[in-house]
Parts: C-alpha cells; sequence; structure tokens
C-alpha cells in the first residue's frame, strides 16, 4: 500500500476530517439559511416539503446543495480515475481546494448564502468520496454520522456480545470519529456565536492542519 493511501487512513487524519465536516454542517445550518450542506438527506426532505407546497423558490434553495453534490461527487471520480496525475497529488490539492475555499467562504456576506451553501456542498461531496477508509479496512463517512454510528453500534455488539476483541478496537475508533464530528459542531457553534460567517476561517485552519499531517508523513518515505 502506498504511502499516501496509509497517510489518509490515519485515525489522527480522518478525525481531522470529521471535526471539519461537523463544523461545516454547523456553519451552514447556523450561518447560511439552515441549510445541512454536507448530509445532504434534510435538503431532500426540505425539497419534497416545498414541492408538494407548490413553493418553488424554497424548493430550488434545497434542490441546488442537492445536485452540487452531485457534481462534486461526479469531480471525485474525475480525479480518482484520471491517470492524469498522480494521487498523493489529488489528495493534497482537494485538501488545499477546501482550505482556501473556505478562506473565501469567510469574506463572503450572507447576502450570498445560496452560492456558499452550493460550494459547500460541493466541497463536502469531494471530501466525502476522497477520505472513505480508516485502516485499510474501516469505511467511514467525513462528512455526515449516520453511518459511522451504525457501523460504531455493530461492531459494539460483536465487541460486547461475541466477545470479539478486534470489534472493539473498530468500534473505539468508530466512536473517536463520532466524537470528532460532535466536537467539530460545538466548536463551530462557539465560534460561530463570536465571528458569525466569518467563521468558516477556523474550518480552514482545520483543513490546513490535515494537509500537513498528509505532507509531513510523505517526508520520510521520500528521503
Amino acid at each position: 500500500m502506498s504511502d499516501e493511501i496509509t497517510i489518509t487512513q490515519r485515525l489522527r487524519f480522518g478525525m481531522l476530517l470529521t471535526t471539519a465536516g461537523g463544523f461545516m454542517d454547523s456553519y451552514t445550518y447556523l450561518t447560511r439559511g439552515k441549510v445541512f450542506a454536507t448530509g445532504q438527506t434534510g435538503n431532500y426532505i426540505q425539497l419534497a416539503i416545498y414541492l408538494m407546497h407548490r413553493d418553488m423558490p424554497m424548493a430550488l434553495h434545497f434542490l441546488s446543495p442537492v445536485v452540487c453534490f452531485f457534481l462534486g461527487v461526479f469531480c471525485s471520480q474525475f480525479l480518482t480515475r484520471s491517470r492524469i496525475h498522480e494521487k498523493s497529488r489529488h489528495i493534497h490539492a482537494v485538501l488545499l481546494i477546501e482550505a482556501v475555499s473556505f478562506v473565501l467562504i469567510g469574506c463572503i456576506p450572507q447576502t450570498y448564502n445560496t452560492l456558499v451553501n452550493n460550494w459547500v456542498s460541493f466541497l463536502a461531496a469531494m471530501q466525502f468520496c476522497m477520505f472513505r477508509t480508516l485502516g485499510g479496512r474501516e469505511n467511514y463517512a467525513s462528512v455526515f454520522c449516520t453511518g459511522n454510528m451504525r457501523s460504531c453500534a455493530e461492531a459494539l455488539y460483536q465487541a460486547v456480545v461475541e466477545h470479539n476483541v478486534e470489534q472493539r478496537h473498530r468500534a473505539f475508533h468508530y466512536a473517536l470519529i463520532l466524537f470528532s464530528f460532535f466536537f467539530g459542531v460545538i466548536i463551530g457553534v462557539l465560534l460561530i456565536d463570536r465571528y458569525s460567517f466569518h467563521a468558516a476561517w477556523a474550518i480552514a485552519l482545520i483543513l490546513l492542519t490535515a494537509y500537513f499531517v498528509f505532507m509531513s508523513g510523505l517526508k520520510p518515505a521520500s528521503a
């Protein structure tokens, strides 16, 4: 397994990305019109509700982040399946694009919330698709937590009821990922209360930290 893949599957790297994911969701919900720009389930529900109420402006308000999430998945597939660049370049390019994007997002006033929500949805989809494995075998989501909750509960059952030691470690890993998402929401609320939409700059800082973790992990291998 290549070094860059090993680094992105390390637990601390996944925890950083998941902290950023929780922060993103609290950010768009609290400062950008109550839209969940990472997990799209809430937007899907709102879309259906407003369609049934024949409120097309609000329906389009919730449709646009769903479409942008799809576009983000398409873009990540192009990057991962393309042979134009090496995979390590894809990884640090996505992290840098995300970090720079949130620096810019923190400068955009709230009159442009739809633009920001669509942008964050696109970035969340990229992050979700590019970073999805821990330890080589454990799949996880860094931008929402429902699947992680299921995996944690399944592993915990096997650990407690079936006395499976390996699943005990797996459950612990998922618990840390879930805590990271929860922690990201908490620090998001605290910073949003103080800095409003400028709190996006803190998301950029978390992603830059993940970037430097990735790059520092590559250096020993290239020496």
